[in-house]
């Protein structure tokens, strides 16, 4: 099961990521400029948008039926896609179709995983499922910028997703028994009264946001400092496979809740320090590569124990809610500053990538501030709770 959902994300992360480091291919292809180009990635942010409260209502009453429908729409999507040829308007409309599954791709993952698999395996199980589409965007890059031709890419991302769908529809057993449960305005009301809660998942998603629209925009971004597609490839894979890196080990530290606390606290200080020093390395195609993987180990990282801390905020709210408002935040944001950055880089001819490690910086930076005061008022209570506990033994 776990198997079947992680390839529907991955060539969901792959369809995403397609023309990200080839614009140029992609406006030469379709005869169109670089904003419509960049509507093919802005797509998926936008369905993500319109659809995530429609998709958690579908998922719980049905996995199995909710993943085979989506799964359907985008091997129909990627036929239309590859069909269309050089047509945008068909191409783009059957983008759209495959977008229509980005919100049960990112956040059904925490629903297999109480399906399928036991309490002490859930956690891991939902980060592969949630990473999948952040590898399959990585090979994406690295595999565009080297192919460069787009019938080619198209061909086989069609043939990759007609397969998931015959291997979905065929094996993709029916739910077990369980308790229904999706976004209820109930669930939030638990998160908006506890404050913490709410900010952390807030900054969690604002972080992710801005990782998500960077790698969107990344040739853009990169290409006024010289950048070739190869080297933007090269950049993206790195930068979204050592994100996927960061957030398996970071899964692996909550088996140890003593330390996950300073654990996150470093991946924010770290995501803040490689912000600033993704503005330096630009001047150098080697030095990029480096800390862009330590950038995207540490901004992309951090998540999985975020979303821990969450759940554990509110274990009365089903898991999956977290992770919804974290990747709706995300792609909000995500839309926001795609625009605002390349509003930016025609105004000022500088990149955006400046932009981009500003934001990530104010995220990251009042997340480790809100993480900090919570921490500390949790030891300050400790010694009180502990009294209390005493007193109750000794009476």
């Amino acid at each position: 099961m776990l198997a079947l959902f992680s390839g529907y994300g991955f060539l969901m992360g792959a369809a995403w990521s397609v023309f990200s480091t080839i614009p140029r291919e992609a406006t030469d292809f379709y005869g169109v400029g670089e904003v419509a180009v960049s509507m093919f990635e802005l797509s998926f942010m936008i369905a993500f948008v319109l659809t995530c409260v429609p998709a958690s209502w579908l998922l719980a009453r049905s996995l199995q039926r909710t993943l085979q429908g989506t799964v359907l729409l985008m091997g129909l999507g990627a036929v239309l896609r590859f069909g269309a040829w050089n047509h945008y308007a068909l191409a783009l409309t059957g983008q759209c179709l495959i977008a229509l599954g980005n919100a049960v791709a990112l956040s059904a993952g925490a629903v297999l995983a109480e399906f399928w698999f036991p309490q002490h395996q859930a956690v891991l199980a939902t980060a592969i499922a949630s990473l999948a589409a952040g590898v399959g965007s990585s090979l994406q890059l690295l595999i565009s910028s080297l192919l460069r031709s787009i019938p080619l890419l198209l061909g086989i991302q069609v043939t990759l997703c007609l397969l998931e769908t015959l291997l979905v529809g065929v094996l993709f057993k029916p739910d077990p028994t369980h308790r229904e449960s999706s976004v209820a305005c109930s669930d939030l009301k638990q998160y908006v009264q506890r404050g913490k809660a709410m900010g952390f998942l807030l900054l969690s998603g604002a972080t992710v946001g801005t990782v998500f629209a960077l790698i969107g925009l990344l040739y853009t971004v990169l290409e006024p400092a010289g950048y070739s597609s190869l080297q933007t490839g090269f950049i993206g894979f790195t930068l979204s496979f050592c994100g996927m890196l960061g957030g398996v080990s970071s899964t692996l530290f909550l088996a140890n809740s003593r330390f996950s606390t300073h654990v996150m606290q470093v991946y924010l200080l770290c995501g803040i320090i490689f912000s600033l020093a993704l503005c330096v390395a630009i001047l150098s195609f080697p030095a990029m590569l480096v800390i862009s993987a330590f950038y995207g180990f540490s901004a992309l990282g951090f998540l999985p124990m975020a979303i821990r801390e969450a759940v554990e905020d509110a274990p009365t709210v089903h898991p999956s809610v977290p992770v919804m408002i974290i990747f709706l935040t995300s792609q909000i944001v995500g839309l926001a500053q795609s625009g605002l950055a390349i509003y930016f880089q025609r105004a000022t001819d500088l990149s955006a990538l400046y932009l981009f490690a500003l934001f990530t910086m104010l995220t990251m930076g009042f997340f480790l501030a809100l993480h900090r005061m919570n921490f500390v008022s949790d030891r300050a209570a400790q010694p009180l709770k502990e009294d209390r506990v005493g007193l109750a033994k000794e009476s």
